[in-house]
């Protein structure tokens, strides 16, 4: 394996940090070759017997900082933390360091130095989410994957008590609905059912909150359902969360 070490800048860092009670002072020269457009090789480490023509390469970037150094885009490193020293020693010998060369795991390993030393480093910006794309409004946390023993999706039109039609030739949704025991259910109406309708369909599936007073909440904004006569599509329904609260 044979590695290589590519600068950007080839001179010496020298610095003084005032922060300390005793002058620190950082100090790489490193000398490889008079041409520094074409960066010169190291000397071989122990090429294995395998072909070098298949073995990848990693690029790592060290960037020099005025109140430390950092790997690629990786977090501040202070120049005085003791793996520091053994880091920019082997730089300055001209070795790829050790901790490189583990994390390469038999890469080739190619090292560039940037001098950023006037500058103070500033974690990079956390990667924006792309918002949801899709149509609807989602109230609470998408439907999971339901397990039979933890919730039960229930279709009105398949058990006992108070029956709520589900016309399949019309648009449909999904509700999933928060028991106060903790238990959940799903149940399936049409777009156009009401609330009157869901606490029916909730019913049928848990016929002993029948004699019960309770209050349906969705999660998040999380507001009460009081008009028993709007549809689930005017109220925003669709394929929401809905939290049965006993009154």
């Amino acid at each position: 394996m044979f590695i290589y070490c590519c600068l950007n800048y080839v001179h010496i860092i020298r610095r003084t940090f005032s922060q300390y009670t005793t002058d620190m002072f950082i100090s790489l020269l490193l000398r490889l070759g008079d041409d520094p457009s074409a960066p010169p090789q190291l000397e071989p480490v122990a090429p294995s017997s395998s072909s070098t023509n298949n073995i990848s390469e990693q690029n790592v970037v060290v960037k020099m900082w005025r109140d430390g150094f950092s790997l690629d885009s990786g977090p501040l490193r202070s120049y005085t933390d003791p793996d520091a020293s053994e880091f920019f020693n082997a730089i300055q010998s001209g070795k790829i360091p050790q901790e490189l060369l583990k994390s390469a795991g038999g890469s080739m390993v190619n090292v560039m130095l940037e001098d950023h030393h006037h500058e103070e480093w500033h974690a990079p910006p956390a990667p924006k989410i792309k918002p949801f794309g899709g149509t609807g409004q989602m109230l609470g946390f998408p439907l999971p994957q339901i397990s039979s023993n933890t919730s039960t999706e229930v279709n009105a039109n398949e058990t006992g008590g108070p029956r709520v039609t589900v016309d399949d030739s019309k648009p449909t949704t999904h509700l999933q609905i928060r028991l106060p025991d903790g238990s959940r259910i799903v149940v399936r109406l049409n777009n156009s059912h009401t609330v009157s309708d869901i606490r029916r369909a909730i019913i049928s599936e848990r016929p002993e909150l029948a004699s019960r007073i309770f209050s349906l909440m969705t999660s998040y904004p999380c507001r009460e359902l009081t008009e028993d006569t709007q549809t689930l599509e005017d109220g925003n329904l669709l394929n929401s969360s809905l939290l049965v609260r006993f009154v």
